[in-house]
């Protein structure tokens, strides 16, 4: 009777060794579960979701929040639709920014955004530009729209 849990045991651990040996087992045990219990002490210290957001998201949600919260200051987030120029913009104009698409951009915000080369771009009524290295948010002009536009378009789009 003695020698069948031993037994169970030993097999027990040569299964464990095995699974462990094969490399994508062995890569996803480092990368998930141990990087996992790693950030568990971080995580602990730092309970503000805002500051997980930021953490996580980086320039993509710091910007898009700000943008955000200049139209909800002005009081006419509920109302705006924004248009946003392509990252590859942001990047030539010396701004770090990646443009998250208009459904992760409402989910960061709650703030409606459509890209410059949509179709819904000639029914925004704010957009996004760089000026000194500074985003500025500026209302649409009808007349000069248009132009701007195509200059928007100018600039690659890329995920």
């Amino acid at each position: 009777m003695a020698k069948r849990p031993l037994f169970t045991l030993l097999f027990s651990i040569a299964t464990l060794a095995a699974w462990y040996l094969l490399p994508a087992n062995r890569d996803w045990f480092h990368n998930r579960i141990l990087r996992y219990y790693g950030n568990i002490g971080r995580q602990r210290n730092h309970l503000d979701i805002e500051y997980r957001k930021v953490t996580r998201w980086g320039n993509a949600y710091t910007y898009s929040k700000g943008i955000a919260d200049f139209l909800e200051q002005k009081g006419v987030k509920e109302t705006a639709l924004v248009a946003l120029p392509p990252t590859s913009y942001f990047k030539a104009n010396g701004l770090n920014y990646h443009v998250p698409e208009p459904a992760v951009f409402y989910y960061y915000t709650g703030l409606k955004t459509t890209w410059v080369n949509s179709t819904q771009a000639t029914r925004a009524n704010w957009f996004v530009r760089v000026q000194q290295g500074q985003l500025v948010l500026d209302s649409v002009k009808a007349s000069t729209w248009p132009d701007t536009l195509s200059m928007f378009r100018k600039y690659p789009v890329s995920l």
